[in-house]
């Protein structure tokens, strides 16, 4: 018997009427994959693999026989001993320290620049984050001219009759270093979810009698929510894993997770233990991220429903 013919211009089917599948639709379905391998592959090799080994490295101790054994005595040092808990103290409080310093002076600073002109706008953003372009280490060297004890904040003080004052090595210092560093994270974050904030809505409150505070508290602030549980996550990690700052602006008087890997990797040679403490600085960060990103998640799911 003979096929049965095709009208032209109709696709084809086989004989039980179900068109037969497209040469390239298994590859198309293929493609997010693909397009997504070469970065996939990136992280294991670069990010996975070097975590796991260092996690592998601080839950693990020689033993006599030349062979190791699983440990969980490098993390416990940091917990037992007074200088341990110090350091990880002090690392949390300039970590949550710097993150409210950067949204504090970062929320008011983007709020007006939303309002500028889109030209001076685009002046003042890069005049905030031209310093993103310069070295940390560079920034923390006029800090250091700037809060020494001859330095110009001391004179300027002792000018009006207040100092001078001890500022430089202090954990205040290293704050507002990485307030410094960090700021531009925070305002590029709340300024990317303000740019969401629609004119009429805060309009129509204005016209319904609403002052500023109550436009900031009920309008902008719910609607800029993401941009500030992004900006915290941001700063938060990277104030908690700085060492450069902390170093020259905390000297050896302030330690901190980062200057404590530093030391015992480099200086002791003990990379075991530096592992250990890694490991618990980045879990500390990992819980961060996982908390912000849960409360994230809650307030997009709370958007949704209220729409």
């Amino acid at each position: 018997m003979s096929a049965p013919s095709q009208a032209p211009g109709l696709p084809a089917v086989t004989p039980d009427g179900v068109p037969p599948p497209r040469p390239g639709r298994s590859l198309s379905r293929l493609e997010p994959y693909l397009l997504g391998l070469p970065g996939l592959i990136f992280m294991i090799v670069f990010f996975l693999v070097p975590v796991a080994r260092m996690m592998y490295l601080g839950l693990t101790v020689e033993n006599d026989a030349g062979g190791v054994d699983w440990s969980w005595s490098h993390w416990a040092s940091v917990f037992e001993d007074d200088y341990g808990r110090a350091v990880l103290f002090r690392t949390l409080r300039i970590g949550f320290w710097t993150t409210v310093g950067c949204l504090v002076l970062a929320y008011p600073l983007a709020l007006w620049v939303r309002q500028i002109s889109p030209a001076f706008r685009s002046m003042v953003i890069l005049v905030v984050l031209s310093p993103l372009l310069t070295s940390s280490v560079v920034r923390m060297l006029g800090w250091v001219l700037l809060l020494y004890d001859d330095g110009i904040v001391n004179e300027t003080l002792g000018a009006v009759g207040i100092g001078p004052l001890t500022l430089l090595y202090r954990e205040s210092a290293i704050v507002i270093g990485a307030i410094h560093v960090f700021f531009g994270f925070m305002f590029l974050a709340l300024l990317s979810a303000m740019s969401r904030i629609r004119e009429s809505e805060i309009e129509a409150a204005m016209n319904l009698g609403a002052g500023r505070l109550r436009v900031i508290r009920e309008i902008v602030f719910p609607v800029t929510i993401p941009g500030v549980i992004g900006g915290c996550v941001i700063v938060f990690s990277l104030a908690c894993s700085e060492y450069a700052i902390a170093n020259m602006l905390g000297g050896s008087s302030q330690p901190v997770m980062g200057s404590e890997i530093y030391k015992q990797a480099l200086v002791y040679l003990q990379w075991d233990r530096a592992a250990g403490i890694a490991t618990i600085l980045f879990l500390i960060v990992t819980v961060a991220i996982v908390i912000f990103s849960g409360l994230l998640r809650r307030r997009a799911l709370r958007g949704l429903s209220d729409e």
